[in-house]
């Protein structure tokens, strides 16, 4: 991203702007003002497109970002729009506007009210939180899933209200200058990860944002979606707190699956055993067998990994070191959970050359 600070100060000083009333009307000091102008810092994008609105002039004129794309000069979710009512914000109103609306285009009564039903389920039982703005980032609607976010009442009307009403203040600033560059840029924002708002950070989710455009192709609203990830983040976080602790064990632990005939697990310890990288077990069919597993003790593995019973089970056999070096290695086998019978390999290895 390039910022061209020569032309932001030509630009101004024609516009007879003085430096403190620029940095006024952007709500920031003299000398961060000073500081870009002198290109001893760059603004963010953010930041950039700012002054220029603030300027009245376009983006690219003092950077080499596209310009602002044109809002919709109609609002298409006024207050006597027929999608707010279509969506339904359980109010009263909307309900008597919703019948004009119908007395007003005969014989599309079955179609509207079709549309509606639709609609209103689709908001209902979509388990995401969901919600849709103006171009003035005022809530049209949000689904049950929003509203159960915050402890609100499913017949709450969101209709005509801000982030602030909602959120925490802090929560409330990320959330709007998320989808104010929406609107600013027309560019979707999608499968982004972090705190859902309203959550008070105990929610994690998957957020996705995208520009409403009107007839015209201009902006006139946006949608943002929450996916909550929580659970299988904390899943996540489990598991490699587990991965991270059976990778400091002096044994080997594996997961083989027999169905696809491959390791989907194998861990550090192997590197001290076998003497080779652990990406080998993972990227080279049959590593194992063909390169560290002994040529006349192959046939004691290959019948474990074709197995069609999931007992308990211990074995040794002799495997051939990176550095040529044989040793004597004992696995364990373990039959894991009913589930999964039959279709993957536990097993868990160690040296026993010295303890012979």
């Amino acid at each position: 991203m390039d910022f061209y600070t020569e032309k932001l100060r030509t630009i101004r000083k024609s516009k007879k702007v003085t430096s403190e009333e620029l940095a006024q009307k952007m709500g920031i000091s003299r000398l961060t003002l000073c500081a870009w102008e002198n290109a001893k810092r760059v603004p963010s994008e953010a930041k950039i497109r700012m002054i220029a609105r603030t300027l009245d002039i376009s983006v690219d004129e003092i950077s080499n970002l596209m310009p602002d794309k044109p809002k919709s000069n109609a609002n298409i979710f006024g207050t006597d729009s027929t999608m707010v009512s279509l969506l339904g914000t359980d109010n009263k109103k909307n309900q008597e506007r919703l019948s004009v609306v119908i007395s007003k285009v005969s014989g599309m009564n079955k179609e509207l009210s079709d549309a509606r039903l639709i609609i209103e389920a689709m908001l209902s039982s979509f388990p995401s939180i969901f919600y849709i703005k103006d171009a003035n980032l005022r809530y049209i609607t949000a689904n049950e899933a929003f509203l159960n976010n915050l402890s609100l009442n499913k017949n709450f009307s969101v209709f005509g209200k801000s982030d602030f009403d909602f959120f925490p203040i802090h929560e409330a600033k990320v959330n709007y200058e998320m989808d104010k560059e929406i609107l600013a840029t027309g560019k979707s924002k999608l499968d982004e990860e972090g705190y859902i708002p309203g959550s008070r950070k105990t929610k994690w989710g998957i957020i996705s944002k995208t520009p409403i455009f009107d007839s015209e192709g201009k902006i006139a609203g946006v949608v943002g979606s929450f996916v909550d990830i929580t659970k299988r983040r904390l899943a996540e976080e489990v598991r490699e707190i587990l991965e991270s602790n059976i990778n400091e064990w002096q044994n080997c632990l594996t997961i083989y699956d027999l169905t696809e005939q491959k390791y989907v697990f194998v861990s550090k310890a192997v590197e001290k055993i076998a003497g080779y990288g652990v990406e080998n077990f993972y990227n080279i069919p049959n590593f194992n067998l063909d390169t560290c597993i002994h040529p006349d003790d192959r046939k004691i593995i290959t019948p474990f990994t074709m197995r069609q019973t999931a007992e308990y089970e211990i074995f040794t056999y002799r495997i051939i070191r990176a550095d040529g070096q044989i040793r004597q290695i004992s696995t364990e086998i373990f039959p894991g959970k009913k589930e999964y019978l039959n279709k993957y390999l536990i097993t868990l290895s160690e040296d026993i050359t010295d303890k012979s």
